[in-house]
């Protein structure tokens, strides 16, 4: 685990404007302007200092950011989905604070129903939902039961067996898989699945 010192680092009132304003964009509006607000918060979310970074995801986070994100994996077009779940694995990258707040929204559902969807979900699409799933269950074990009760796991070990999904996808489905072995909830689930046997032959192939 990451642990992370957000309150370490003092954020400009000119940031947190910044952040409102896109807070503001994907909030309401068309598409495009859905858009271009969760391209926009994911960008506020990077820093190339660590202890920045933290304070930059929780802060977005805190303004409530989740959950105008999560409406717009349910509701957008395709461009909205992939974007606003970019941004979500970019809020919970390594930061333990932010996915403690995320684990309390429909987050896991949210990413969960996208990996599921059989038709009309693209596979970069699905990829950042895996990540954002994984993102979750590398940082917060609470989360493990979540993802359970989802029954994911179940599609991501079909996923993980297909010769037709793309490597970018199955990777992000063995990391999944890997951040569940982290709990004991998710390591017996993981047993009645009998995902190991479906992760021996991606080993051997060494594609991942």
């Amino acid at each position: 685990y990451l642990h992370t010192m957000p309150d370490a680092v003092e954020l400009s009132a000119d940031y947190h404007a910044k952040v409102e304003a896109q807070i503001v964009a994907v909030s309401g509006g068309n598409d495009k302007m859905n858009q271009e607000g969760a391209y926009q918060l994911w960008m506020l979310a990077v820093s190339t200092d660590r202890q920045e970074e933290a304070a930059r995801q929780l802060a977005i986070v805190k303004a409530h950011a989740p959950k105008h994100l999560i409406n717009m994996m349910k509701k957008g077009d395709e461009e909205s989905k992939w974007r606003s779940a970019r941004c979500l694995v970019q809020l919970a990258f390594g930061n333990e604070e932010t996915c403690k707040i995320m684990a309390g929204t429909k987050c896991v559902v949210a990413a969960s129903e996208l990996v599921k969807n059989l038709e009309g979900i693209t596979d970069r699409v699905k990829e950042a939902a895996l990540q954002l799933i994984n993102n979750l269950t590398s940082n917060n074990l609470e989360c493990h039961k979540a993802v359970i009760a989802t029954e994911v796991l179940t599609h991501v070990n079909s996923l993980l067996r297909s010769i037709t999904i793309p490597e970018s996808v199955k990777r992000a489905g063995v990391s999944l898989v890997y951040a569940m072995t982290f709990s004991e909830v998710g390591r017996t689930e993981l047993m009645e699945l009998d995902a190991v046997s479906t992760l021996v032959p991606i080993m051997r192939s060494n594609k991942t």
